[in-house]
């Protein structure tokens, strides 16, 4: 054998290695970058998870404040509500009190005005020329304050029509 056979065989053979070489770590790469592409595309996938969780937590957040706002405006006006109820039980404790005494106003100048058209109906039996300008025993016929009352009382407005036609 020659020389240049042997170095012939010496260059083919280190090519064949070089090329084997070659096809081998080619296919590892091969491998590696689509190991890399594939942690890569979890990266993102991940990545993007995360995000979606972290918006999750901010509208649950969003929502919990939310709720704490609802929260204390449902406390405010529960406060309110109490205040206003004794508002309303001390208003109609006073408007009570007040018809109470309307009432007793209107019975109190009914029997001023009874006894007044009384004391003029006799008026009229101590001095003939004065007239009255109504008939007691028309208007209360006979009856005594109380027992005309019980007929006719109540608010001024209704009474009043029989006692000045």
């Amino acid at each position: 054998m020659d020389n240049k056979s042997i170095v012939i065989g010496l260059v083919a053979g280190i090519l064949v290695g070089a090329l084997g070489i070659y096809v081998l770590d080619n296919s590892k790469i091969s491998r590696l970058n689509n190991q890399i592409s594939s942690l890569e595309t979890e990266n993102d996938l991940l990545t993007d998870a995360v995000d979606i969780k972290q918006d999750v937590i901010d509208q649950q957040r969003v929502a919990l404040d939310a709720i704490e706002e609802l929260q204390t405006q449902y406390d405010l006006m529960q406060g309110q509500l109490e205040d206003w109820g004794i508002d309303r039980t001390n208003s109609e404790t006073i408007i009570t009190k007040l018809t109470n005494n309307v009432e007793l106003l209107n019975y109190l100048y009914a029997l001023q005005t009874y006894r007044a058209e009384d004391a003029l109906t006799k008026l009229h039996d101590y001095d003939s020329s004065y007239e009255s300008l109504i008939n007691f025993n028309s208007v209360y016929a006979g009856l005594s304050f109380v027992e005309w009352w019980s007929i006719n009382g109540g608010p001024y407005e209704e009474w009043r029509p029989f006692v000045y036609p």
